[in-house]
């Protein structure tokens, strides 16, 4: 692996604003982009969702209006990934393209669906961003996806001159199909449903390098993402058999070992309401308590603008890099994410 590497840009959109520094200031403040839609479960409460407004996204392109067979929900996806993309490459002047690696929907069995083979094609069309179309990949592992990419692009690192890469994830839960199989599972928050999470929109686009040069600082201090570890947990929350979460706490120890500063005294989760991943994280925290300062802090965005799905881990990191900037000390916060399926993930985002 190469050395450390550095927060380059980034954007970001959700139910709670539409750019870094506005949903940095909504999370602070706690304020709730959740609302009753226009969603209905079976019971015919309306769904409560964390939906970004239409009039706060880019138009479609004329050309993929004109052209495009893509589905309202994948025109969407566009839309989403612009108003992010464009943001994350503000202040990039180099001539180079650079690779994207782009996390998408996470695959759910019940409700199989794949993206278009053009997708990153017509996100360049869409957004105009300066991207190497031959270099990118897309990834499917849902909300750890951001970090799974981030590990890519580490070891593309190491095989490249390439100084730096696009990581980014968009998704959005106004499928139809998917939320009636939630639904059926009973998991989508309304007014009958108690442990049940809040579907989200959203996307977060991280511009990250080697040169420390780039790196965004505050005068002082550099954000680097620094240790880093993917992982399965094979009983996992549609698995028949009992978790004992041991798939976080190996990443989380892992992640930690390597770790010299100070205590971690902030952590970025994933969670969504859902009662499964609190005690998941509690679990691993508890069984790797001796990194942890005993007032740590435990912050769930999700709560602010619901569940971003794919788009989970740049937000999340992106939302760290911030409060480190604000904070002017070298420190260190957690960022963990845990898909609905096996993936696993946690990593440090460092002020250096």
């Amino acid at each position: 692996m190469p050395g450390n590497i550095y927060l380059a840009g980034l954007g970001m959109i959700t139910a709670v604003g539409g750019n870094a520094v506005m949903n940095a200031a909504s999370v602070n403040a706690r304020i709730s982009g959740l609302c009753e839609t226009d969603y209905y479960n079976t019971e015919l409460e309306p769904m409560t969702m964390g939906l970004v407004p239409t009039g706060a996204l880019p138009p479609l392109n004329d050309l993929l209006q004109v052209q495009s067979t893509y589905t309202p929900w994948e025109q969407r996806l566009l839309r989403l990934g612009h108003a992010a993309i464009s943001e994350a490459m503000q202040g990039y002047a180099d001539k180079e393209p650079l690779p994207l690696f782009l996390a998408c929907p996470e695959f759910y069995p019940q409700c199989p669906h794949s993206l278009p083979d053009d997708f990153i094609q017509s996100l360049i069309k869409q957004s105009g961003a300066h991207i190497n179309t031959h270099l990118s990949r897309t990834l499917h592992t849902g909300r750890t996806g951001v970090l799974d990419a981030i590990d890519l692009a580490k070891r593309f690192f190491v095989d490249s001159d390439t100084e730096s890469v696009l990581v980014g994830g968009i998704d959005s839960f106004q499928r139809q199909d998917l939320l009636e199989i939630l639904d059926k599972e009973n998991r989508v928050l309304a007014a009958d449903v108690v442990d049940g999470f809040a579907p989200g929109e959203g996307a977060g686009f991280l511009r990250i390098t080697k040169n420390e040069a780039k790196a965004l600082t505050n005068g002082q201090h550099r954000i680097a993402l620094a240790e880093s570890v993917t992982g399965q947990e094979q009983k996992h929350f549609y698995s028949d058999e009992p978790c004992l979460f041991d798939g976080l706490t190996h990443v989380m120890s892992e992640t930690l070992t390597e770790y010299s500063g100070l205590k971690i005294n902030r952590i970025y989760s994933s969670q969504n309401g859902e009662v499964f991943w609190a005690k998941e994280l509690s679990v691993a925290m508890l069984r790797n308590k001796s990194h942890f300062h005993e007032s740590c802090l435990i912050e769930h965005p999700a709560d602010c603008y619901g569940d971003l799905g794919a788009a989970t881990g740049a937000v999340l990191i992106g939302l760290a890099a911030q409060q480190l900037l604000k904070q002017n000390q070298s420190i260190a916060h957690l960022v963990c994410c845990s898909s609905d399926h096996s993936f696993r993930a946690t990593m440090l985002v460092d002020s250096a």
